[in-house]
């Protein structure tokens, strides 16, 4: 047989255009999981103001405390211990609203340990429900879908360079 023939070359990968998919991809799904995470709204379990309700940490994490939508003042919620110990309570992490309820409190929990939340209003009635926020690391979201975009920018300096060194080469060879 002579040299070459039946012989079909592959188009060549270049590694930049891996590094840029690979790093919209990461980018993408850190973006969509971040999302999805911030849009979630636990299931809420309203009861009427003055009512104890016990919640067990199941990770070291916080809990959002909800209460009825449109009343005229914020009613006022005490956190203690499962032993009597008082908890501060301070503005929630996340805004939600959702079954007539808006997130209006938040605390700081740890795994294993029962709390108790009491929230009341002297001036008019309505519900409260508690939940426990899910852990989800945001910084290494953030991380990620910076991982990401470093990857896809690096690619795309590696291509950008190489498309002007072969124009370049090719208009300096005329």
């Amino acid at each position: 047989m002579g040299e070459g023939v039946g012989v079909t070359e592959r188009p060549h990968l270049a590694w930049e255009r891996v590094l840029i998919v690979v790093g919209v991809a990461i980018a993408l799904a850190s973006a969509v999981l971040g999302y999805v995470w911030l849009q979630r709204m636990p299931e809420l379990q309203p009861v009427d103001f003055g009512q104890h309700v016990p919640i067990v940490a199941t990770e070291t994490t916080s809990v959002t405390v909800f209460v009825s939508t449109g009343l005229s003042s914020s009613p006022s919620c005490e956190v203690t211990t499962g032993n009597g110990g008082a908890v501060t309570v301070g503005e929630a992490e996340r805004y939600h609203q959702g079954g007539g309820l808006e997130s209006a409190f938040g605390f700081p929990v740890i795994s294993g340990t029962t709390y108790v939340v009491t929230c009341s209003s002297a001036a008019e009635a309505g519900r409260f429900a508690v939940a426990q926020d899910v852990a989800v690391p945001v910084n290494v979201l953030i991380a990620t879908g910076s991982l990401g975009l470093g990857l896809c920018g690096v690619g795309l300096v590696v291509t950008t360079g190489r498309r002007r060194a072969t124009t370049t080469r090719s208009s300096s060879s005329r």
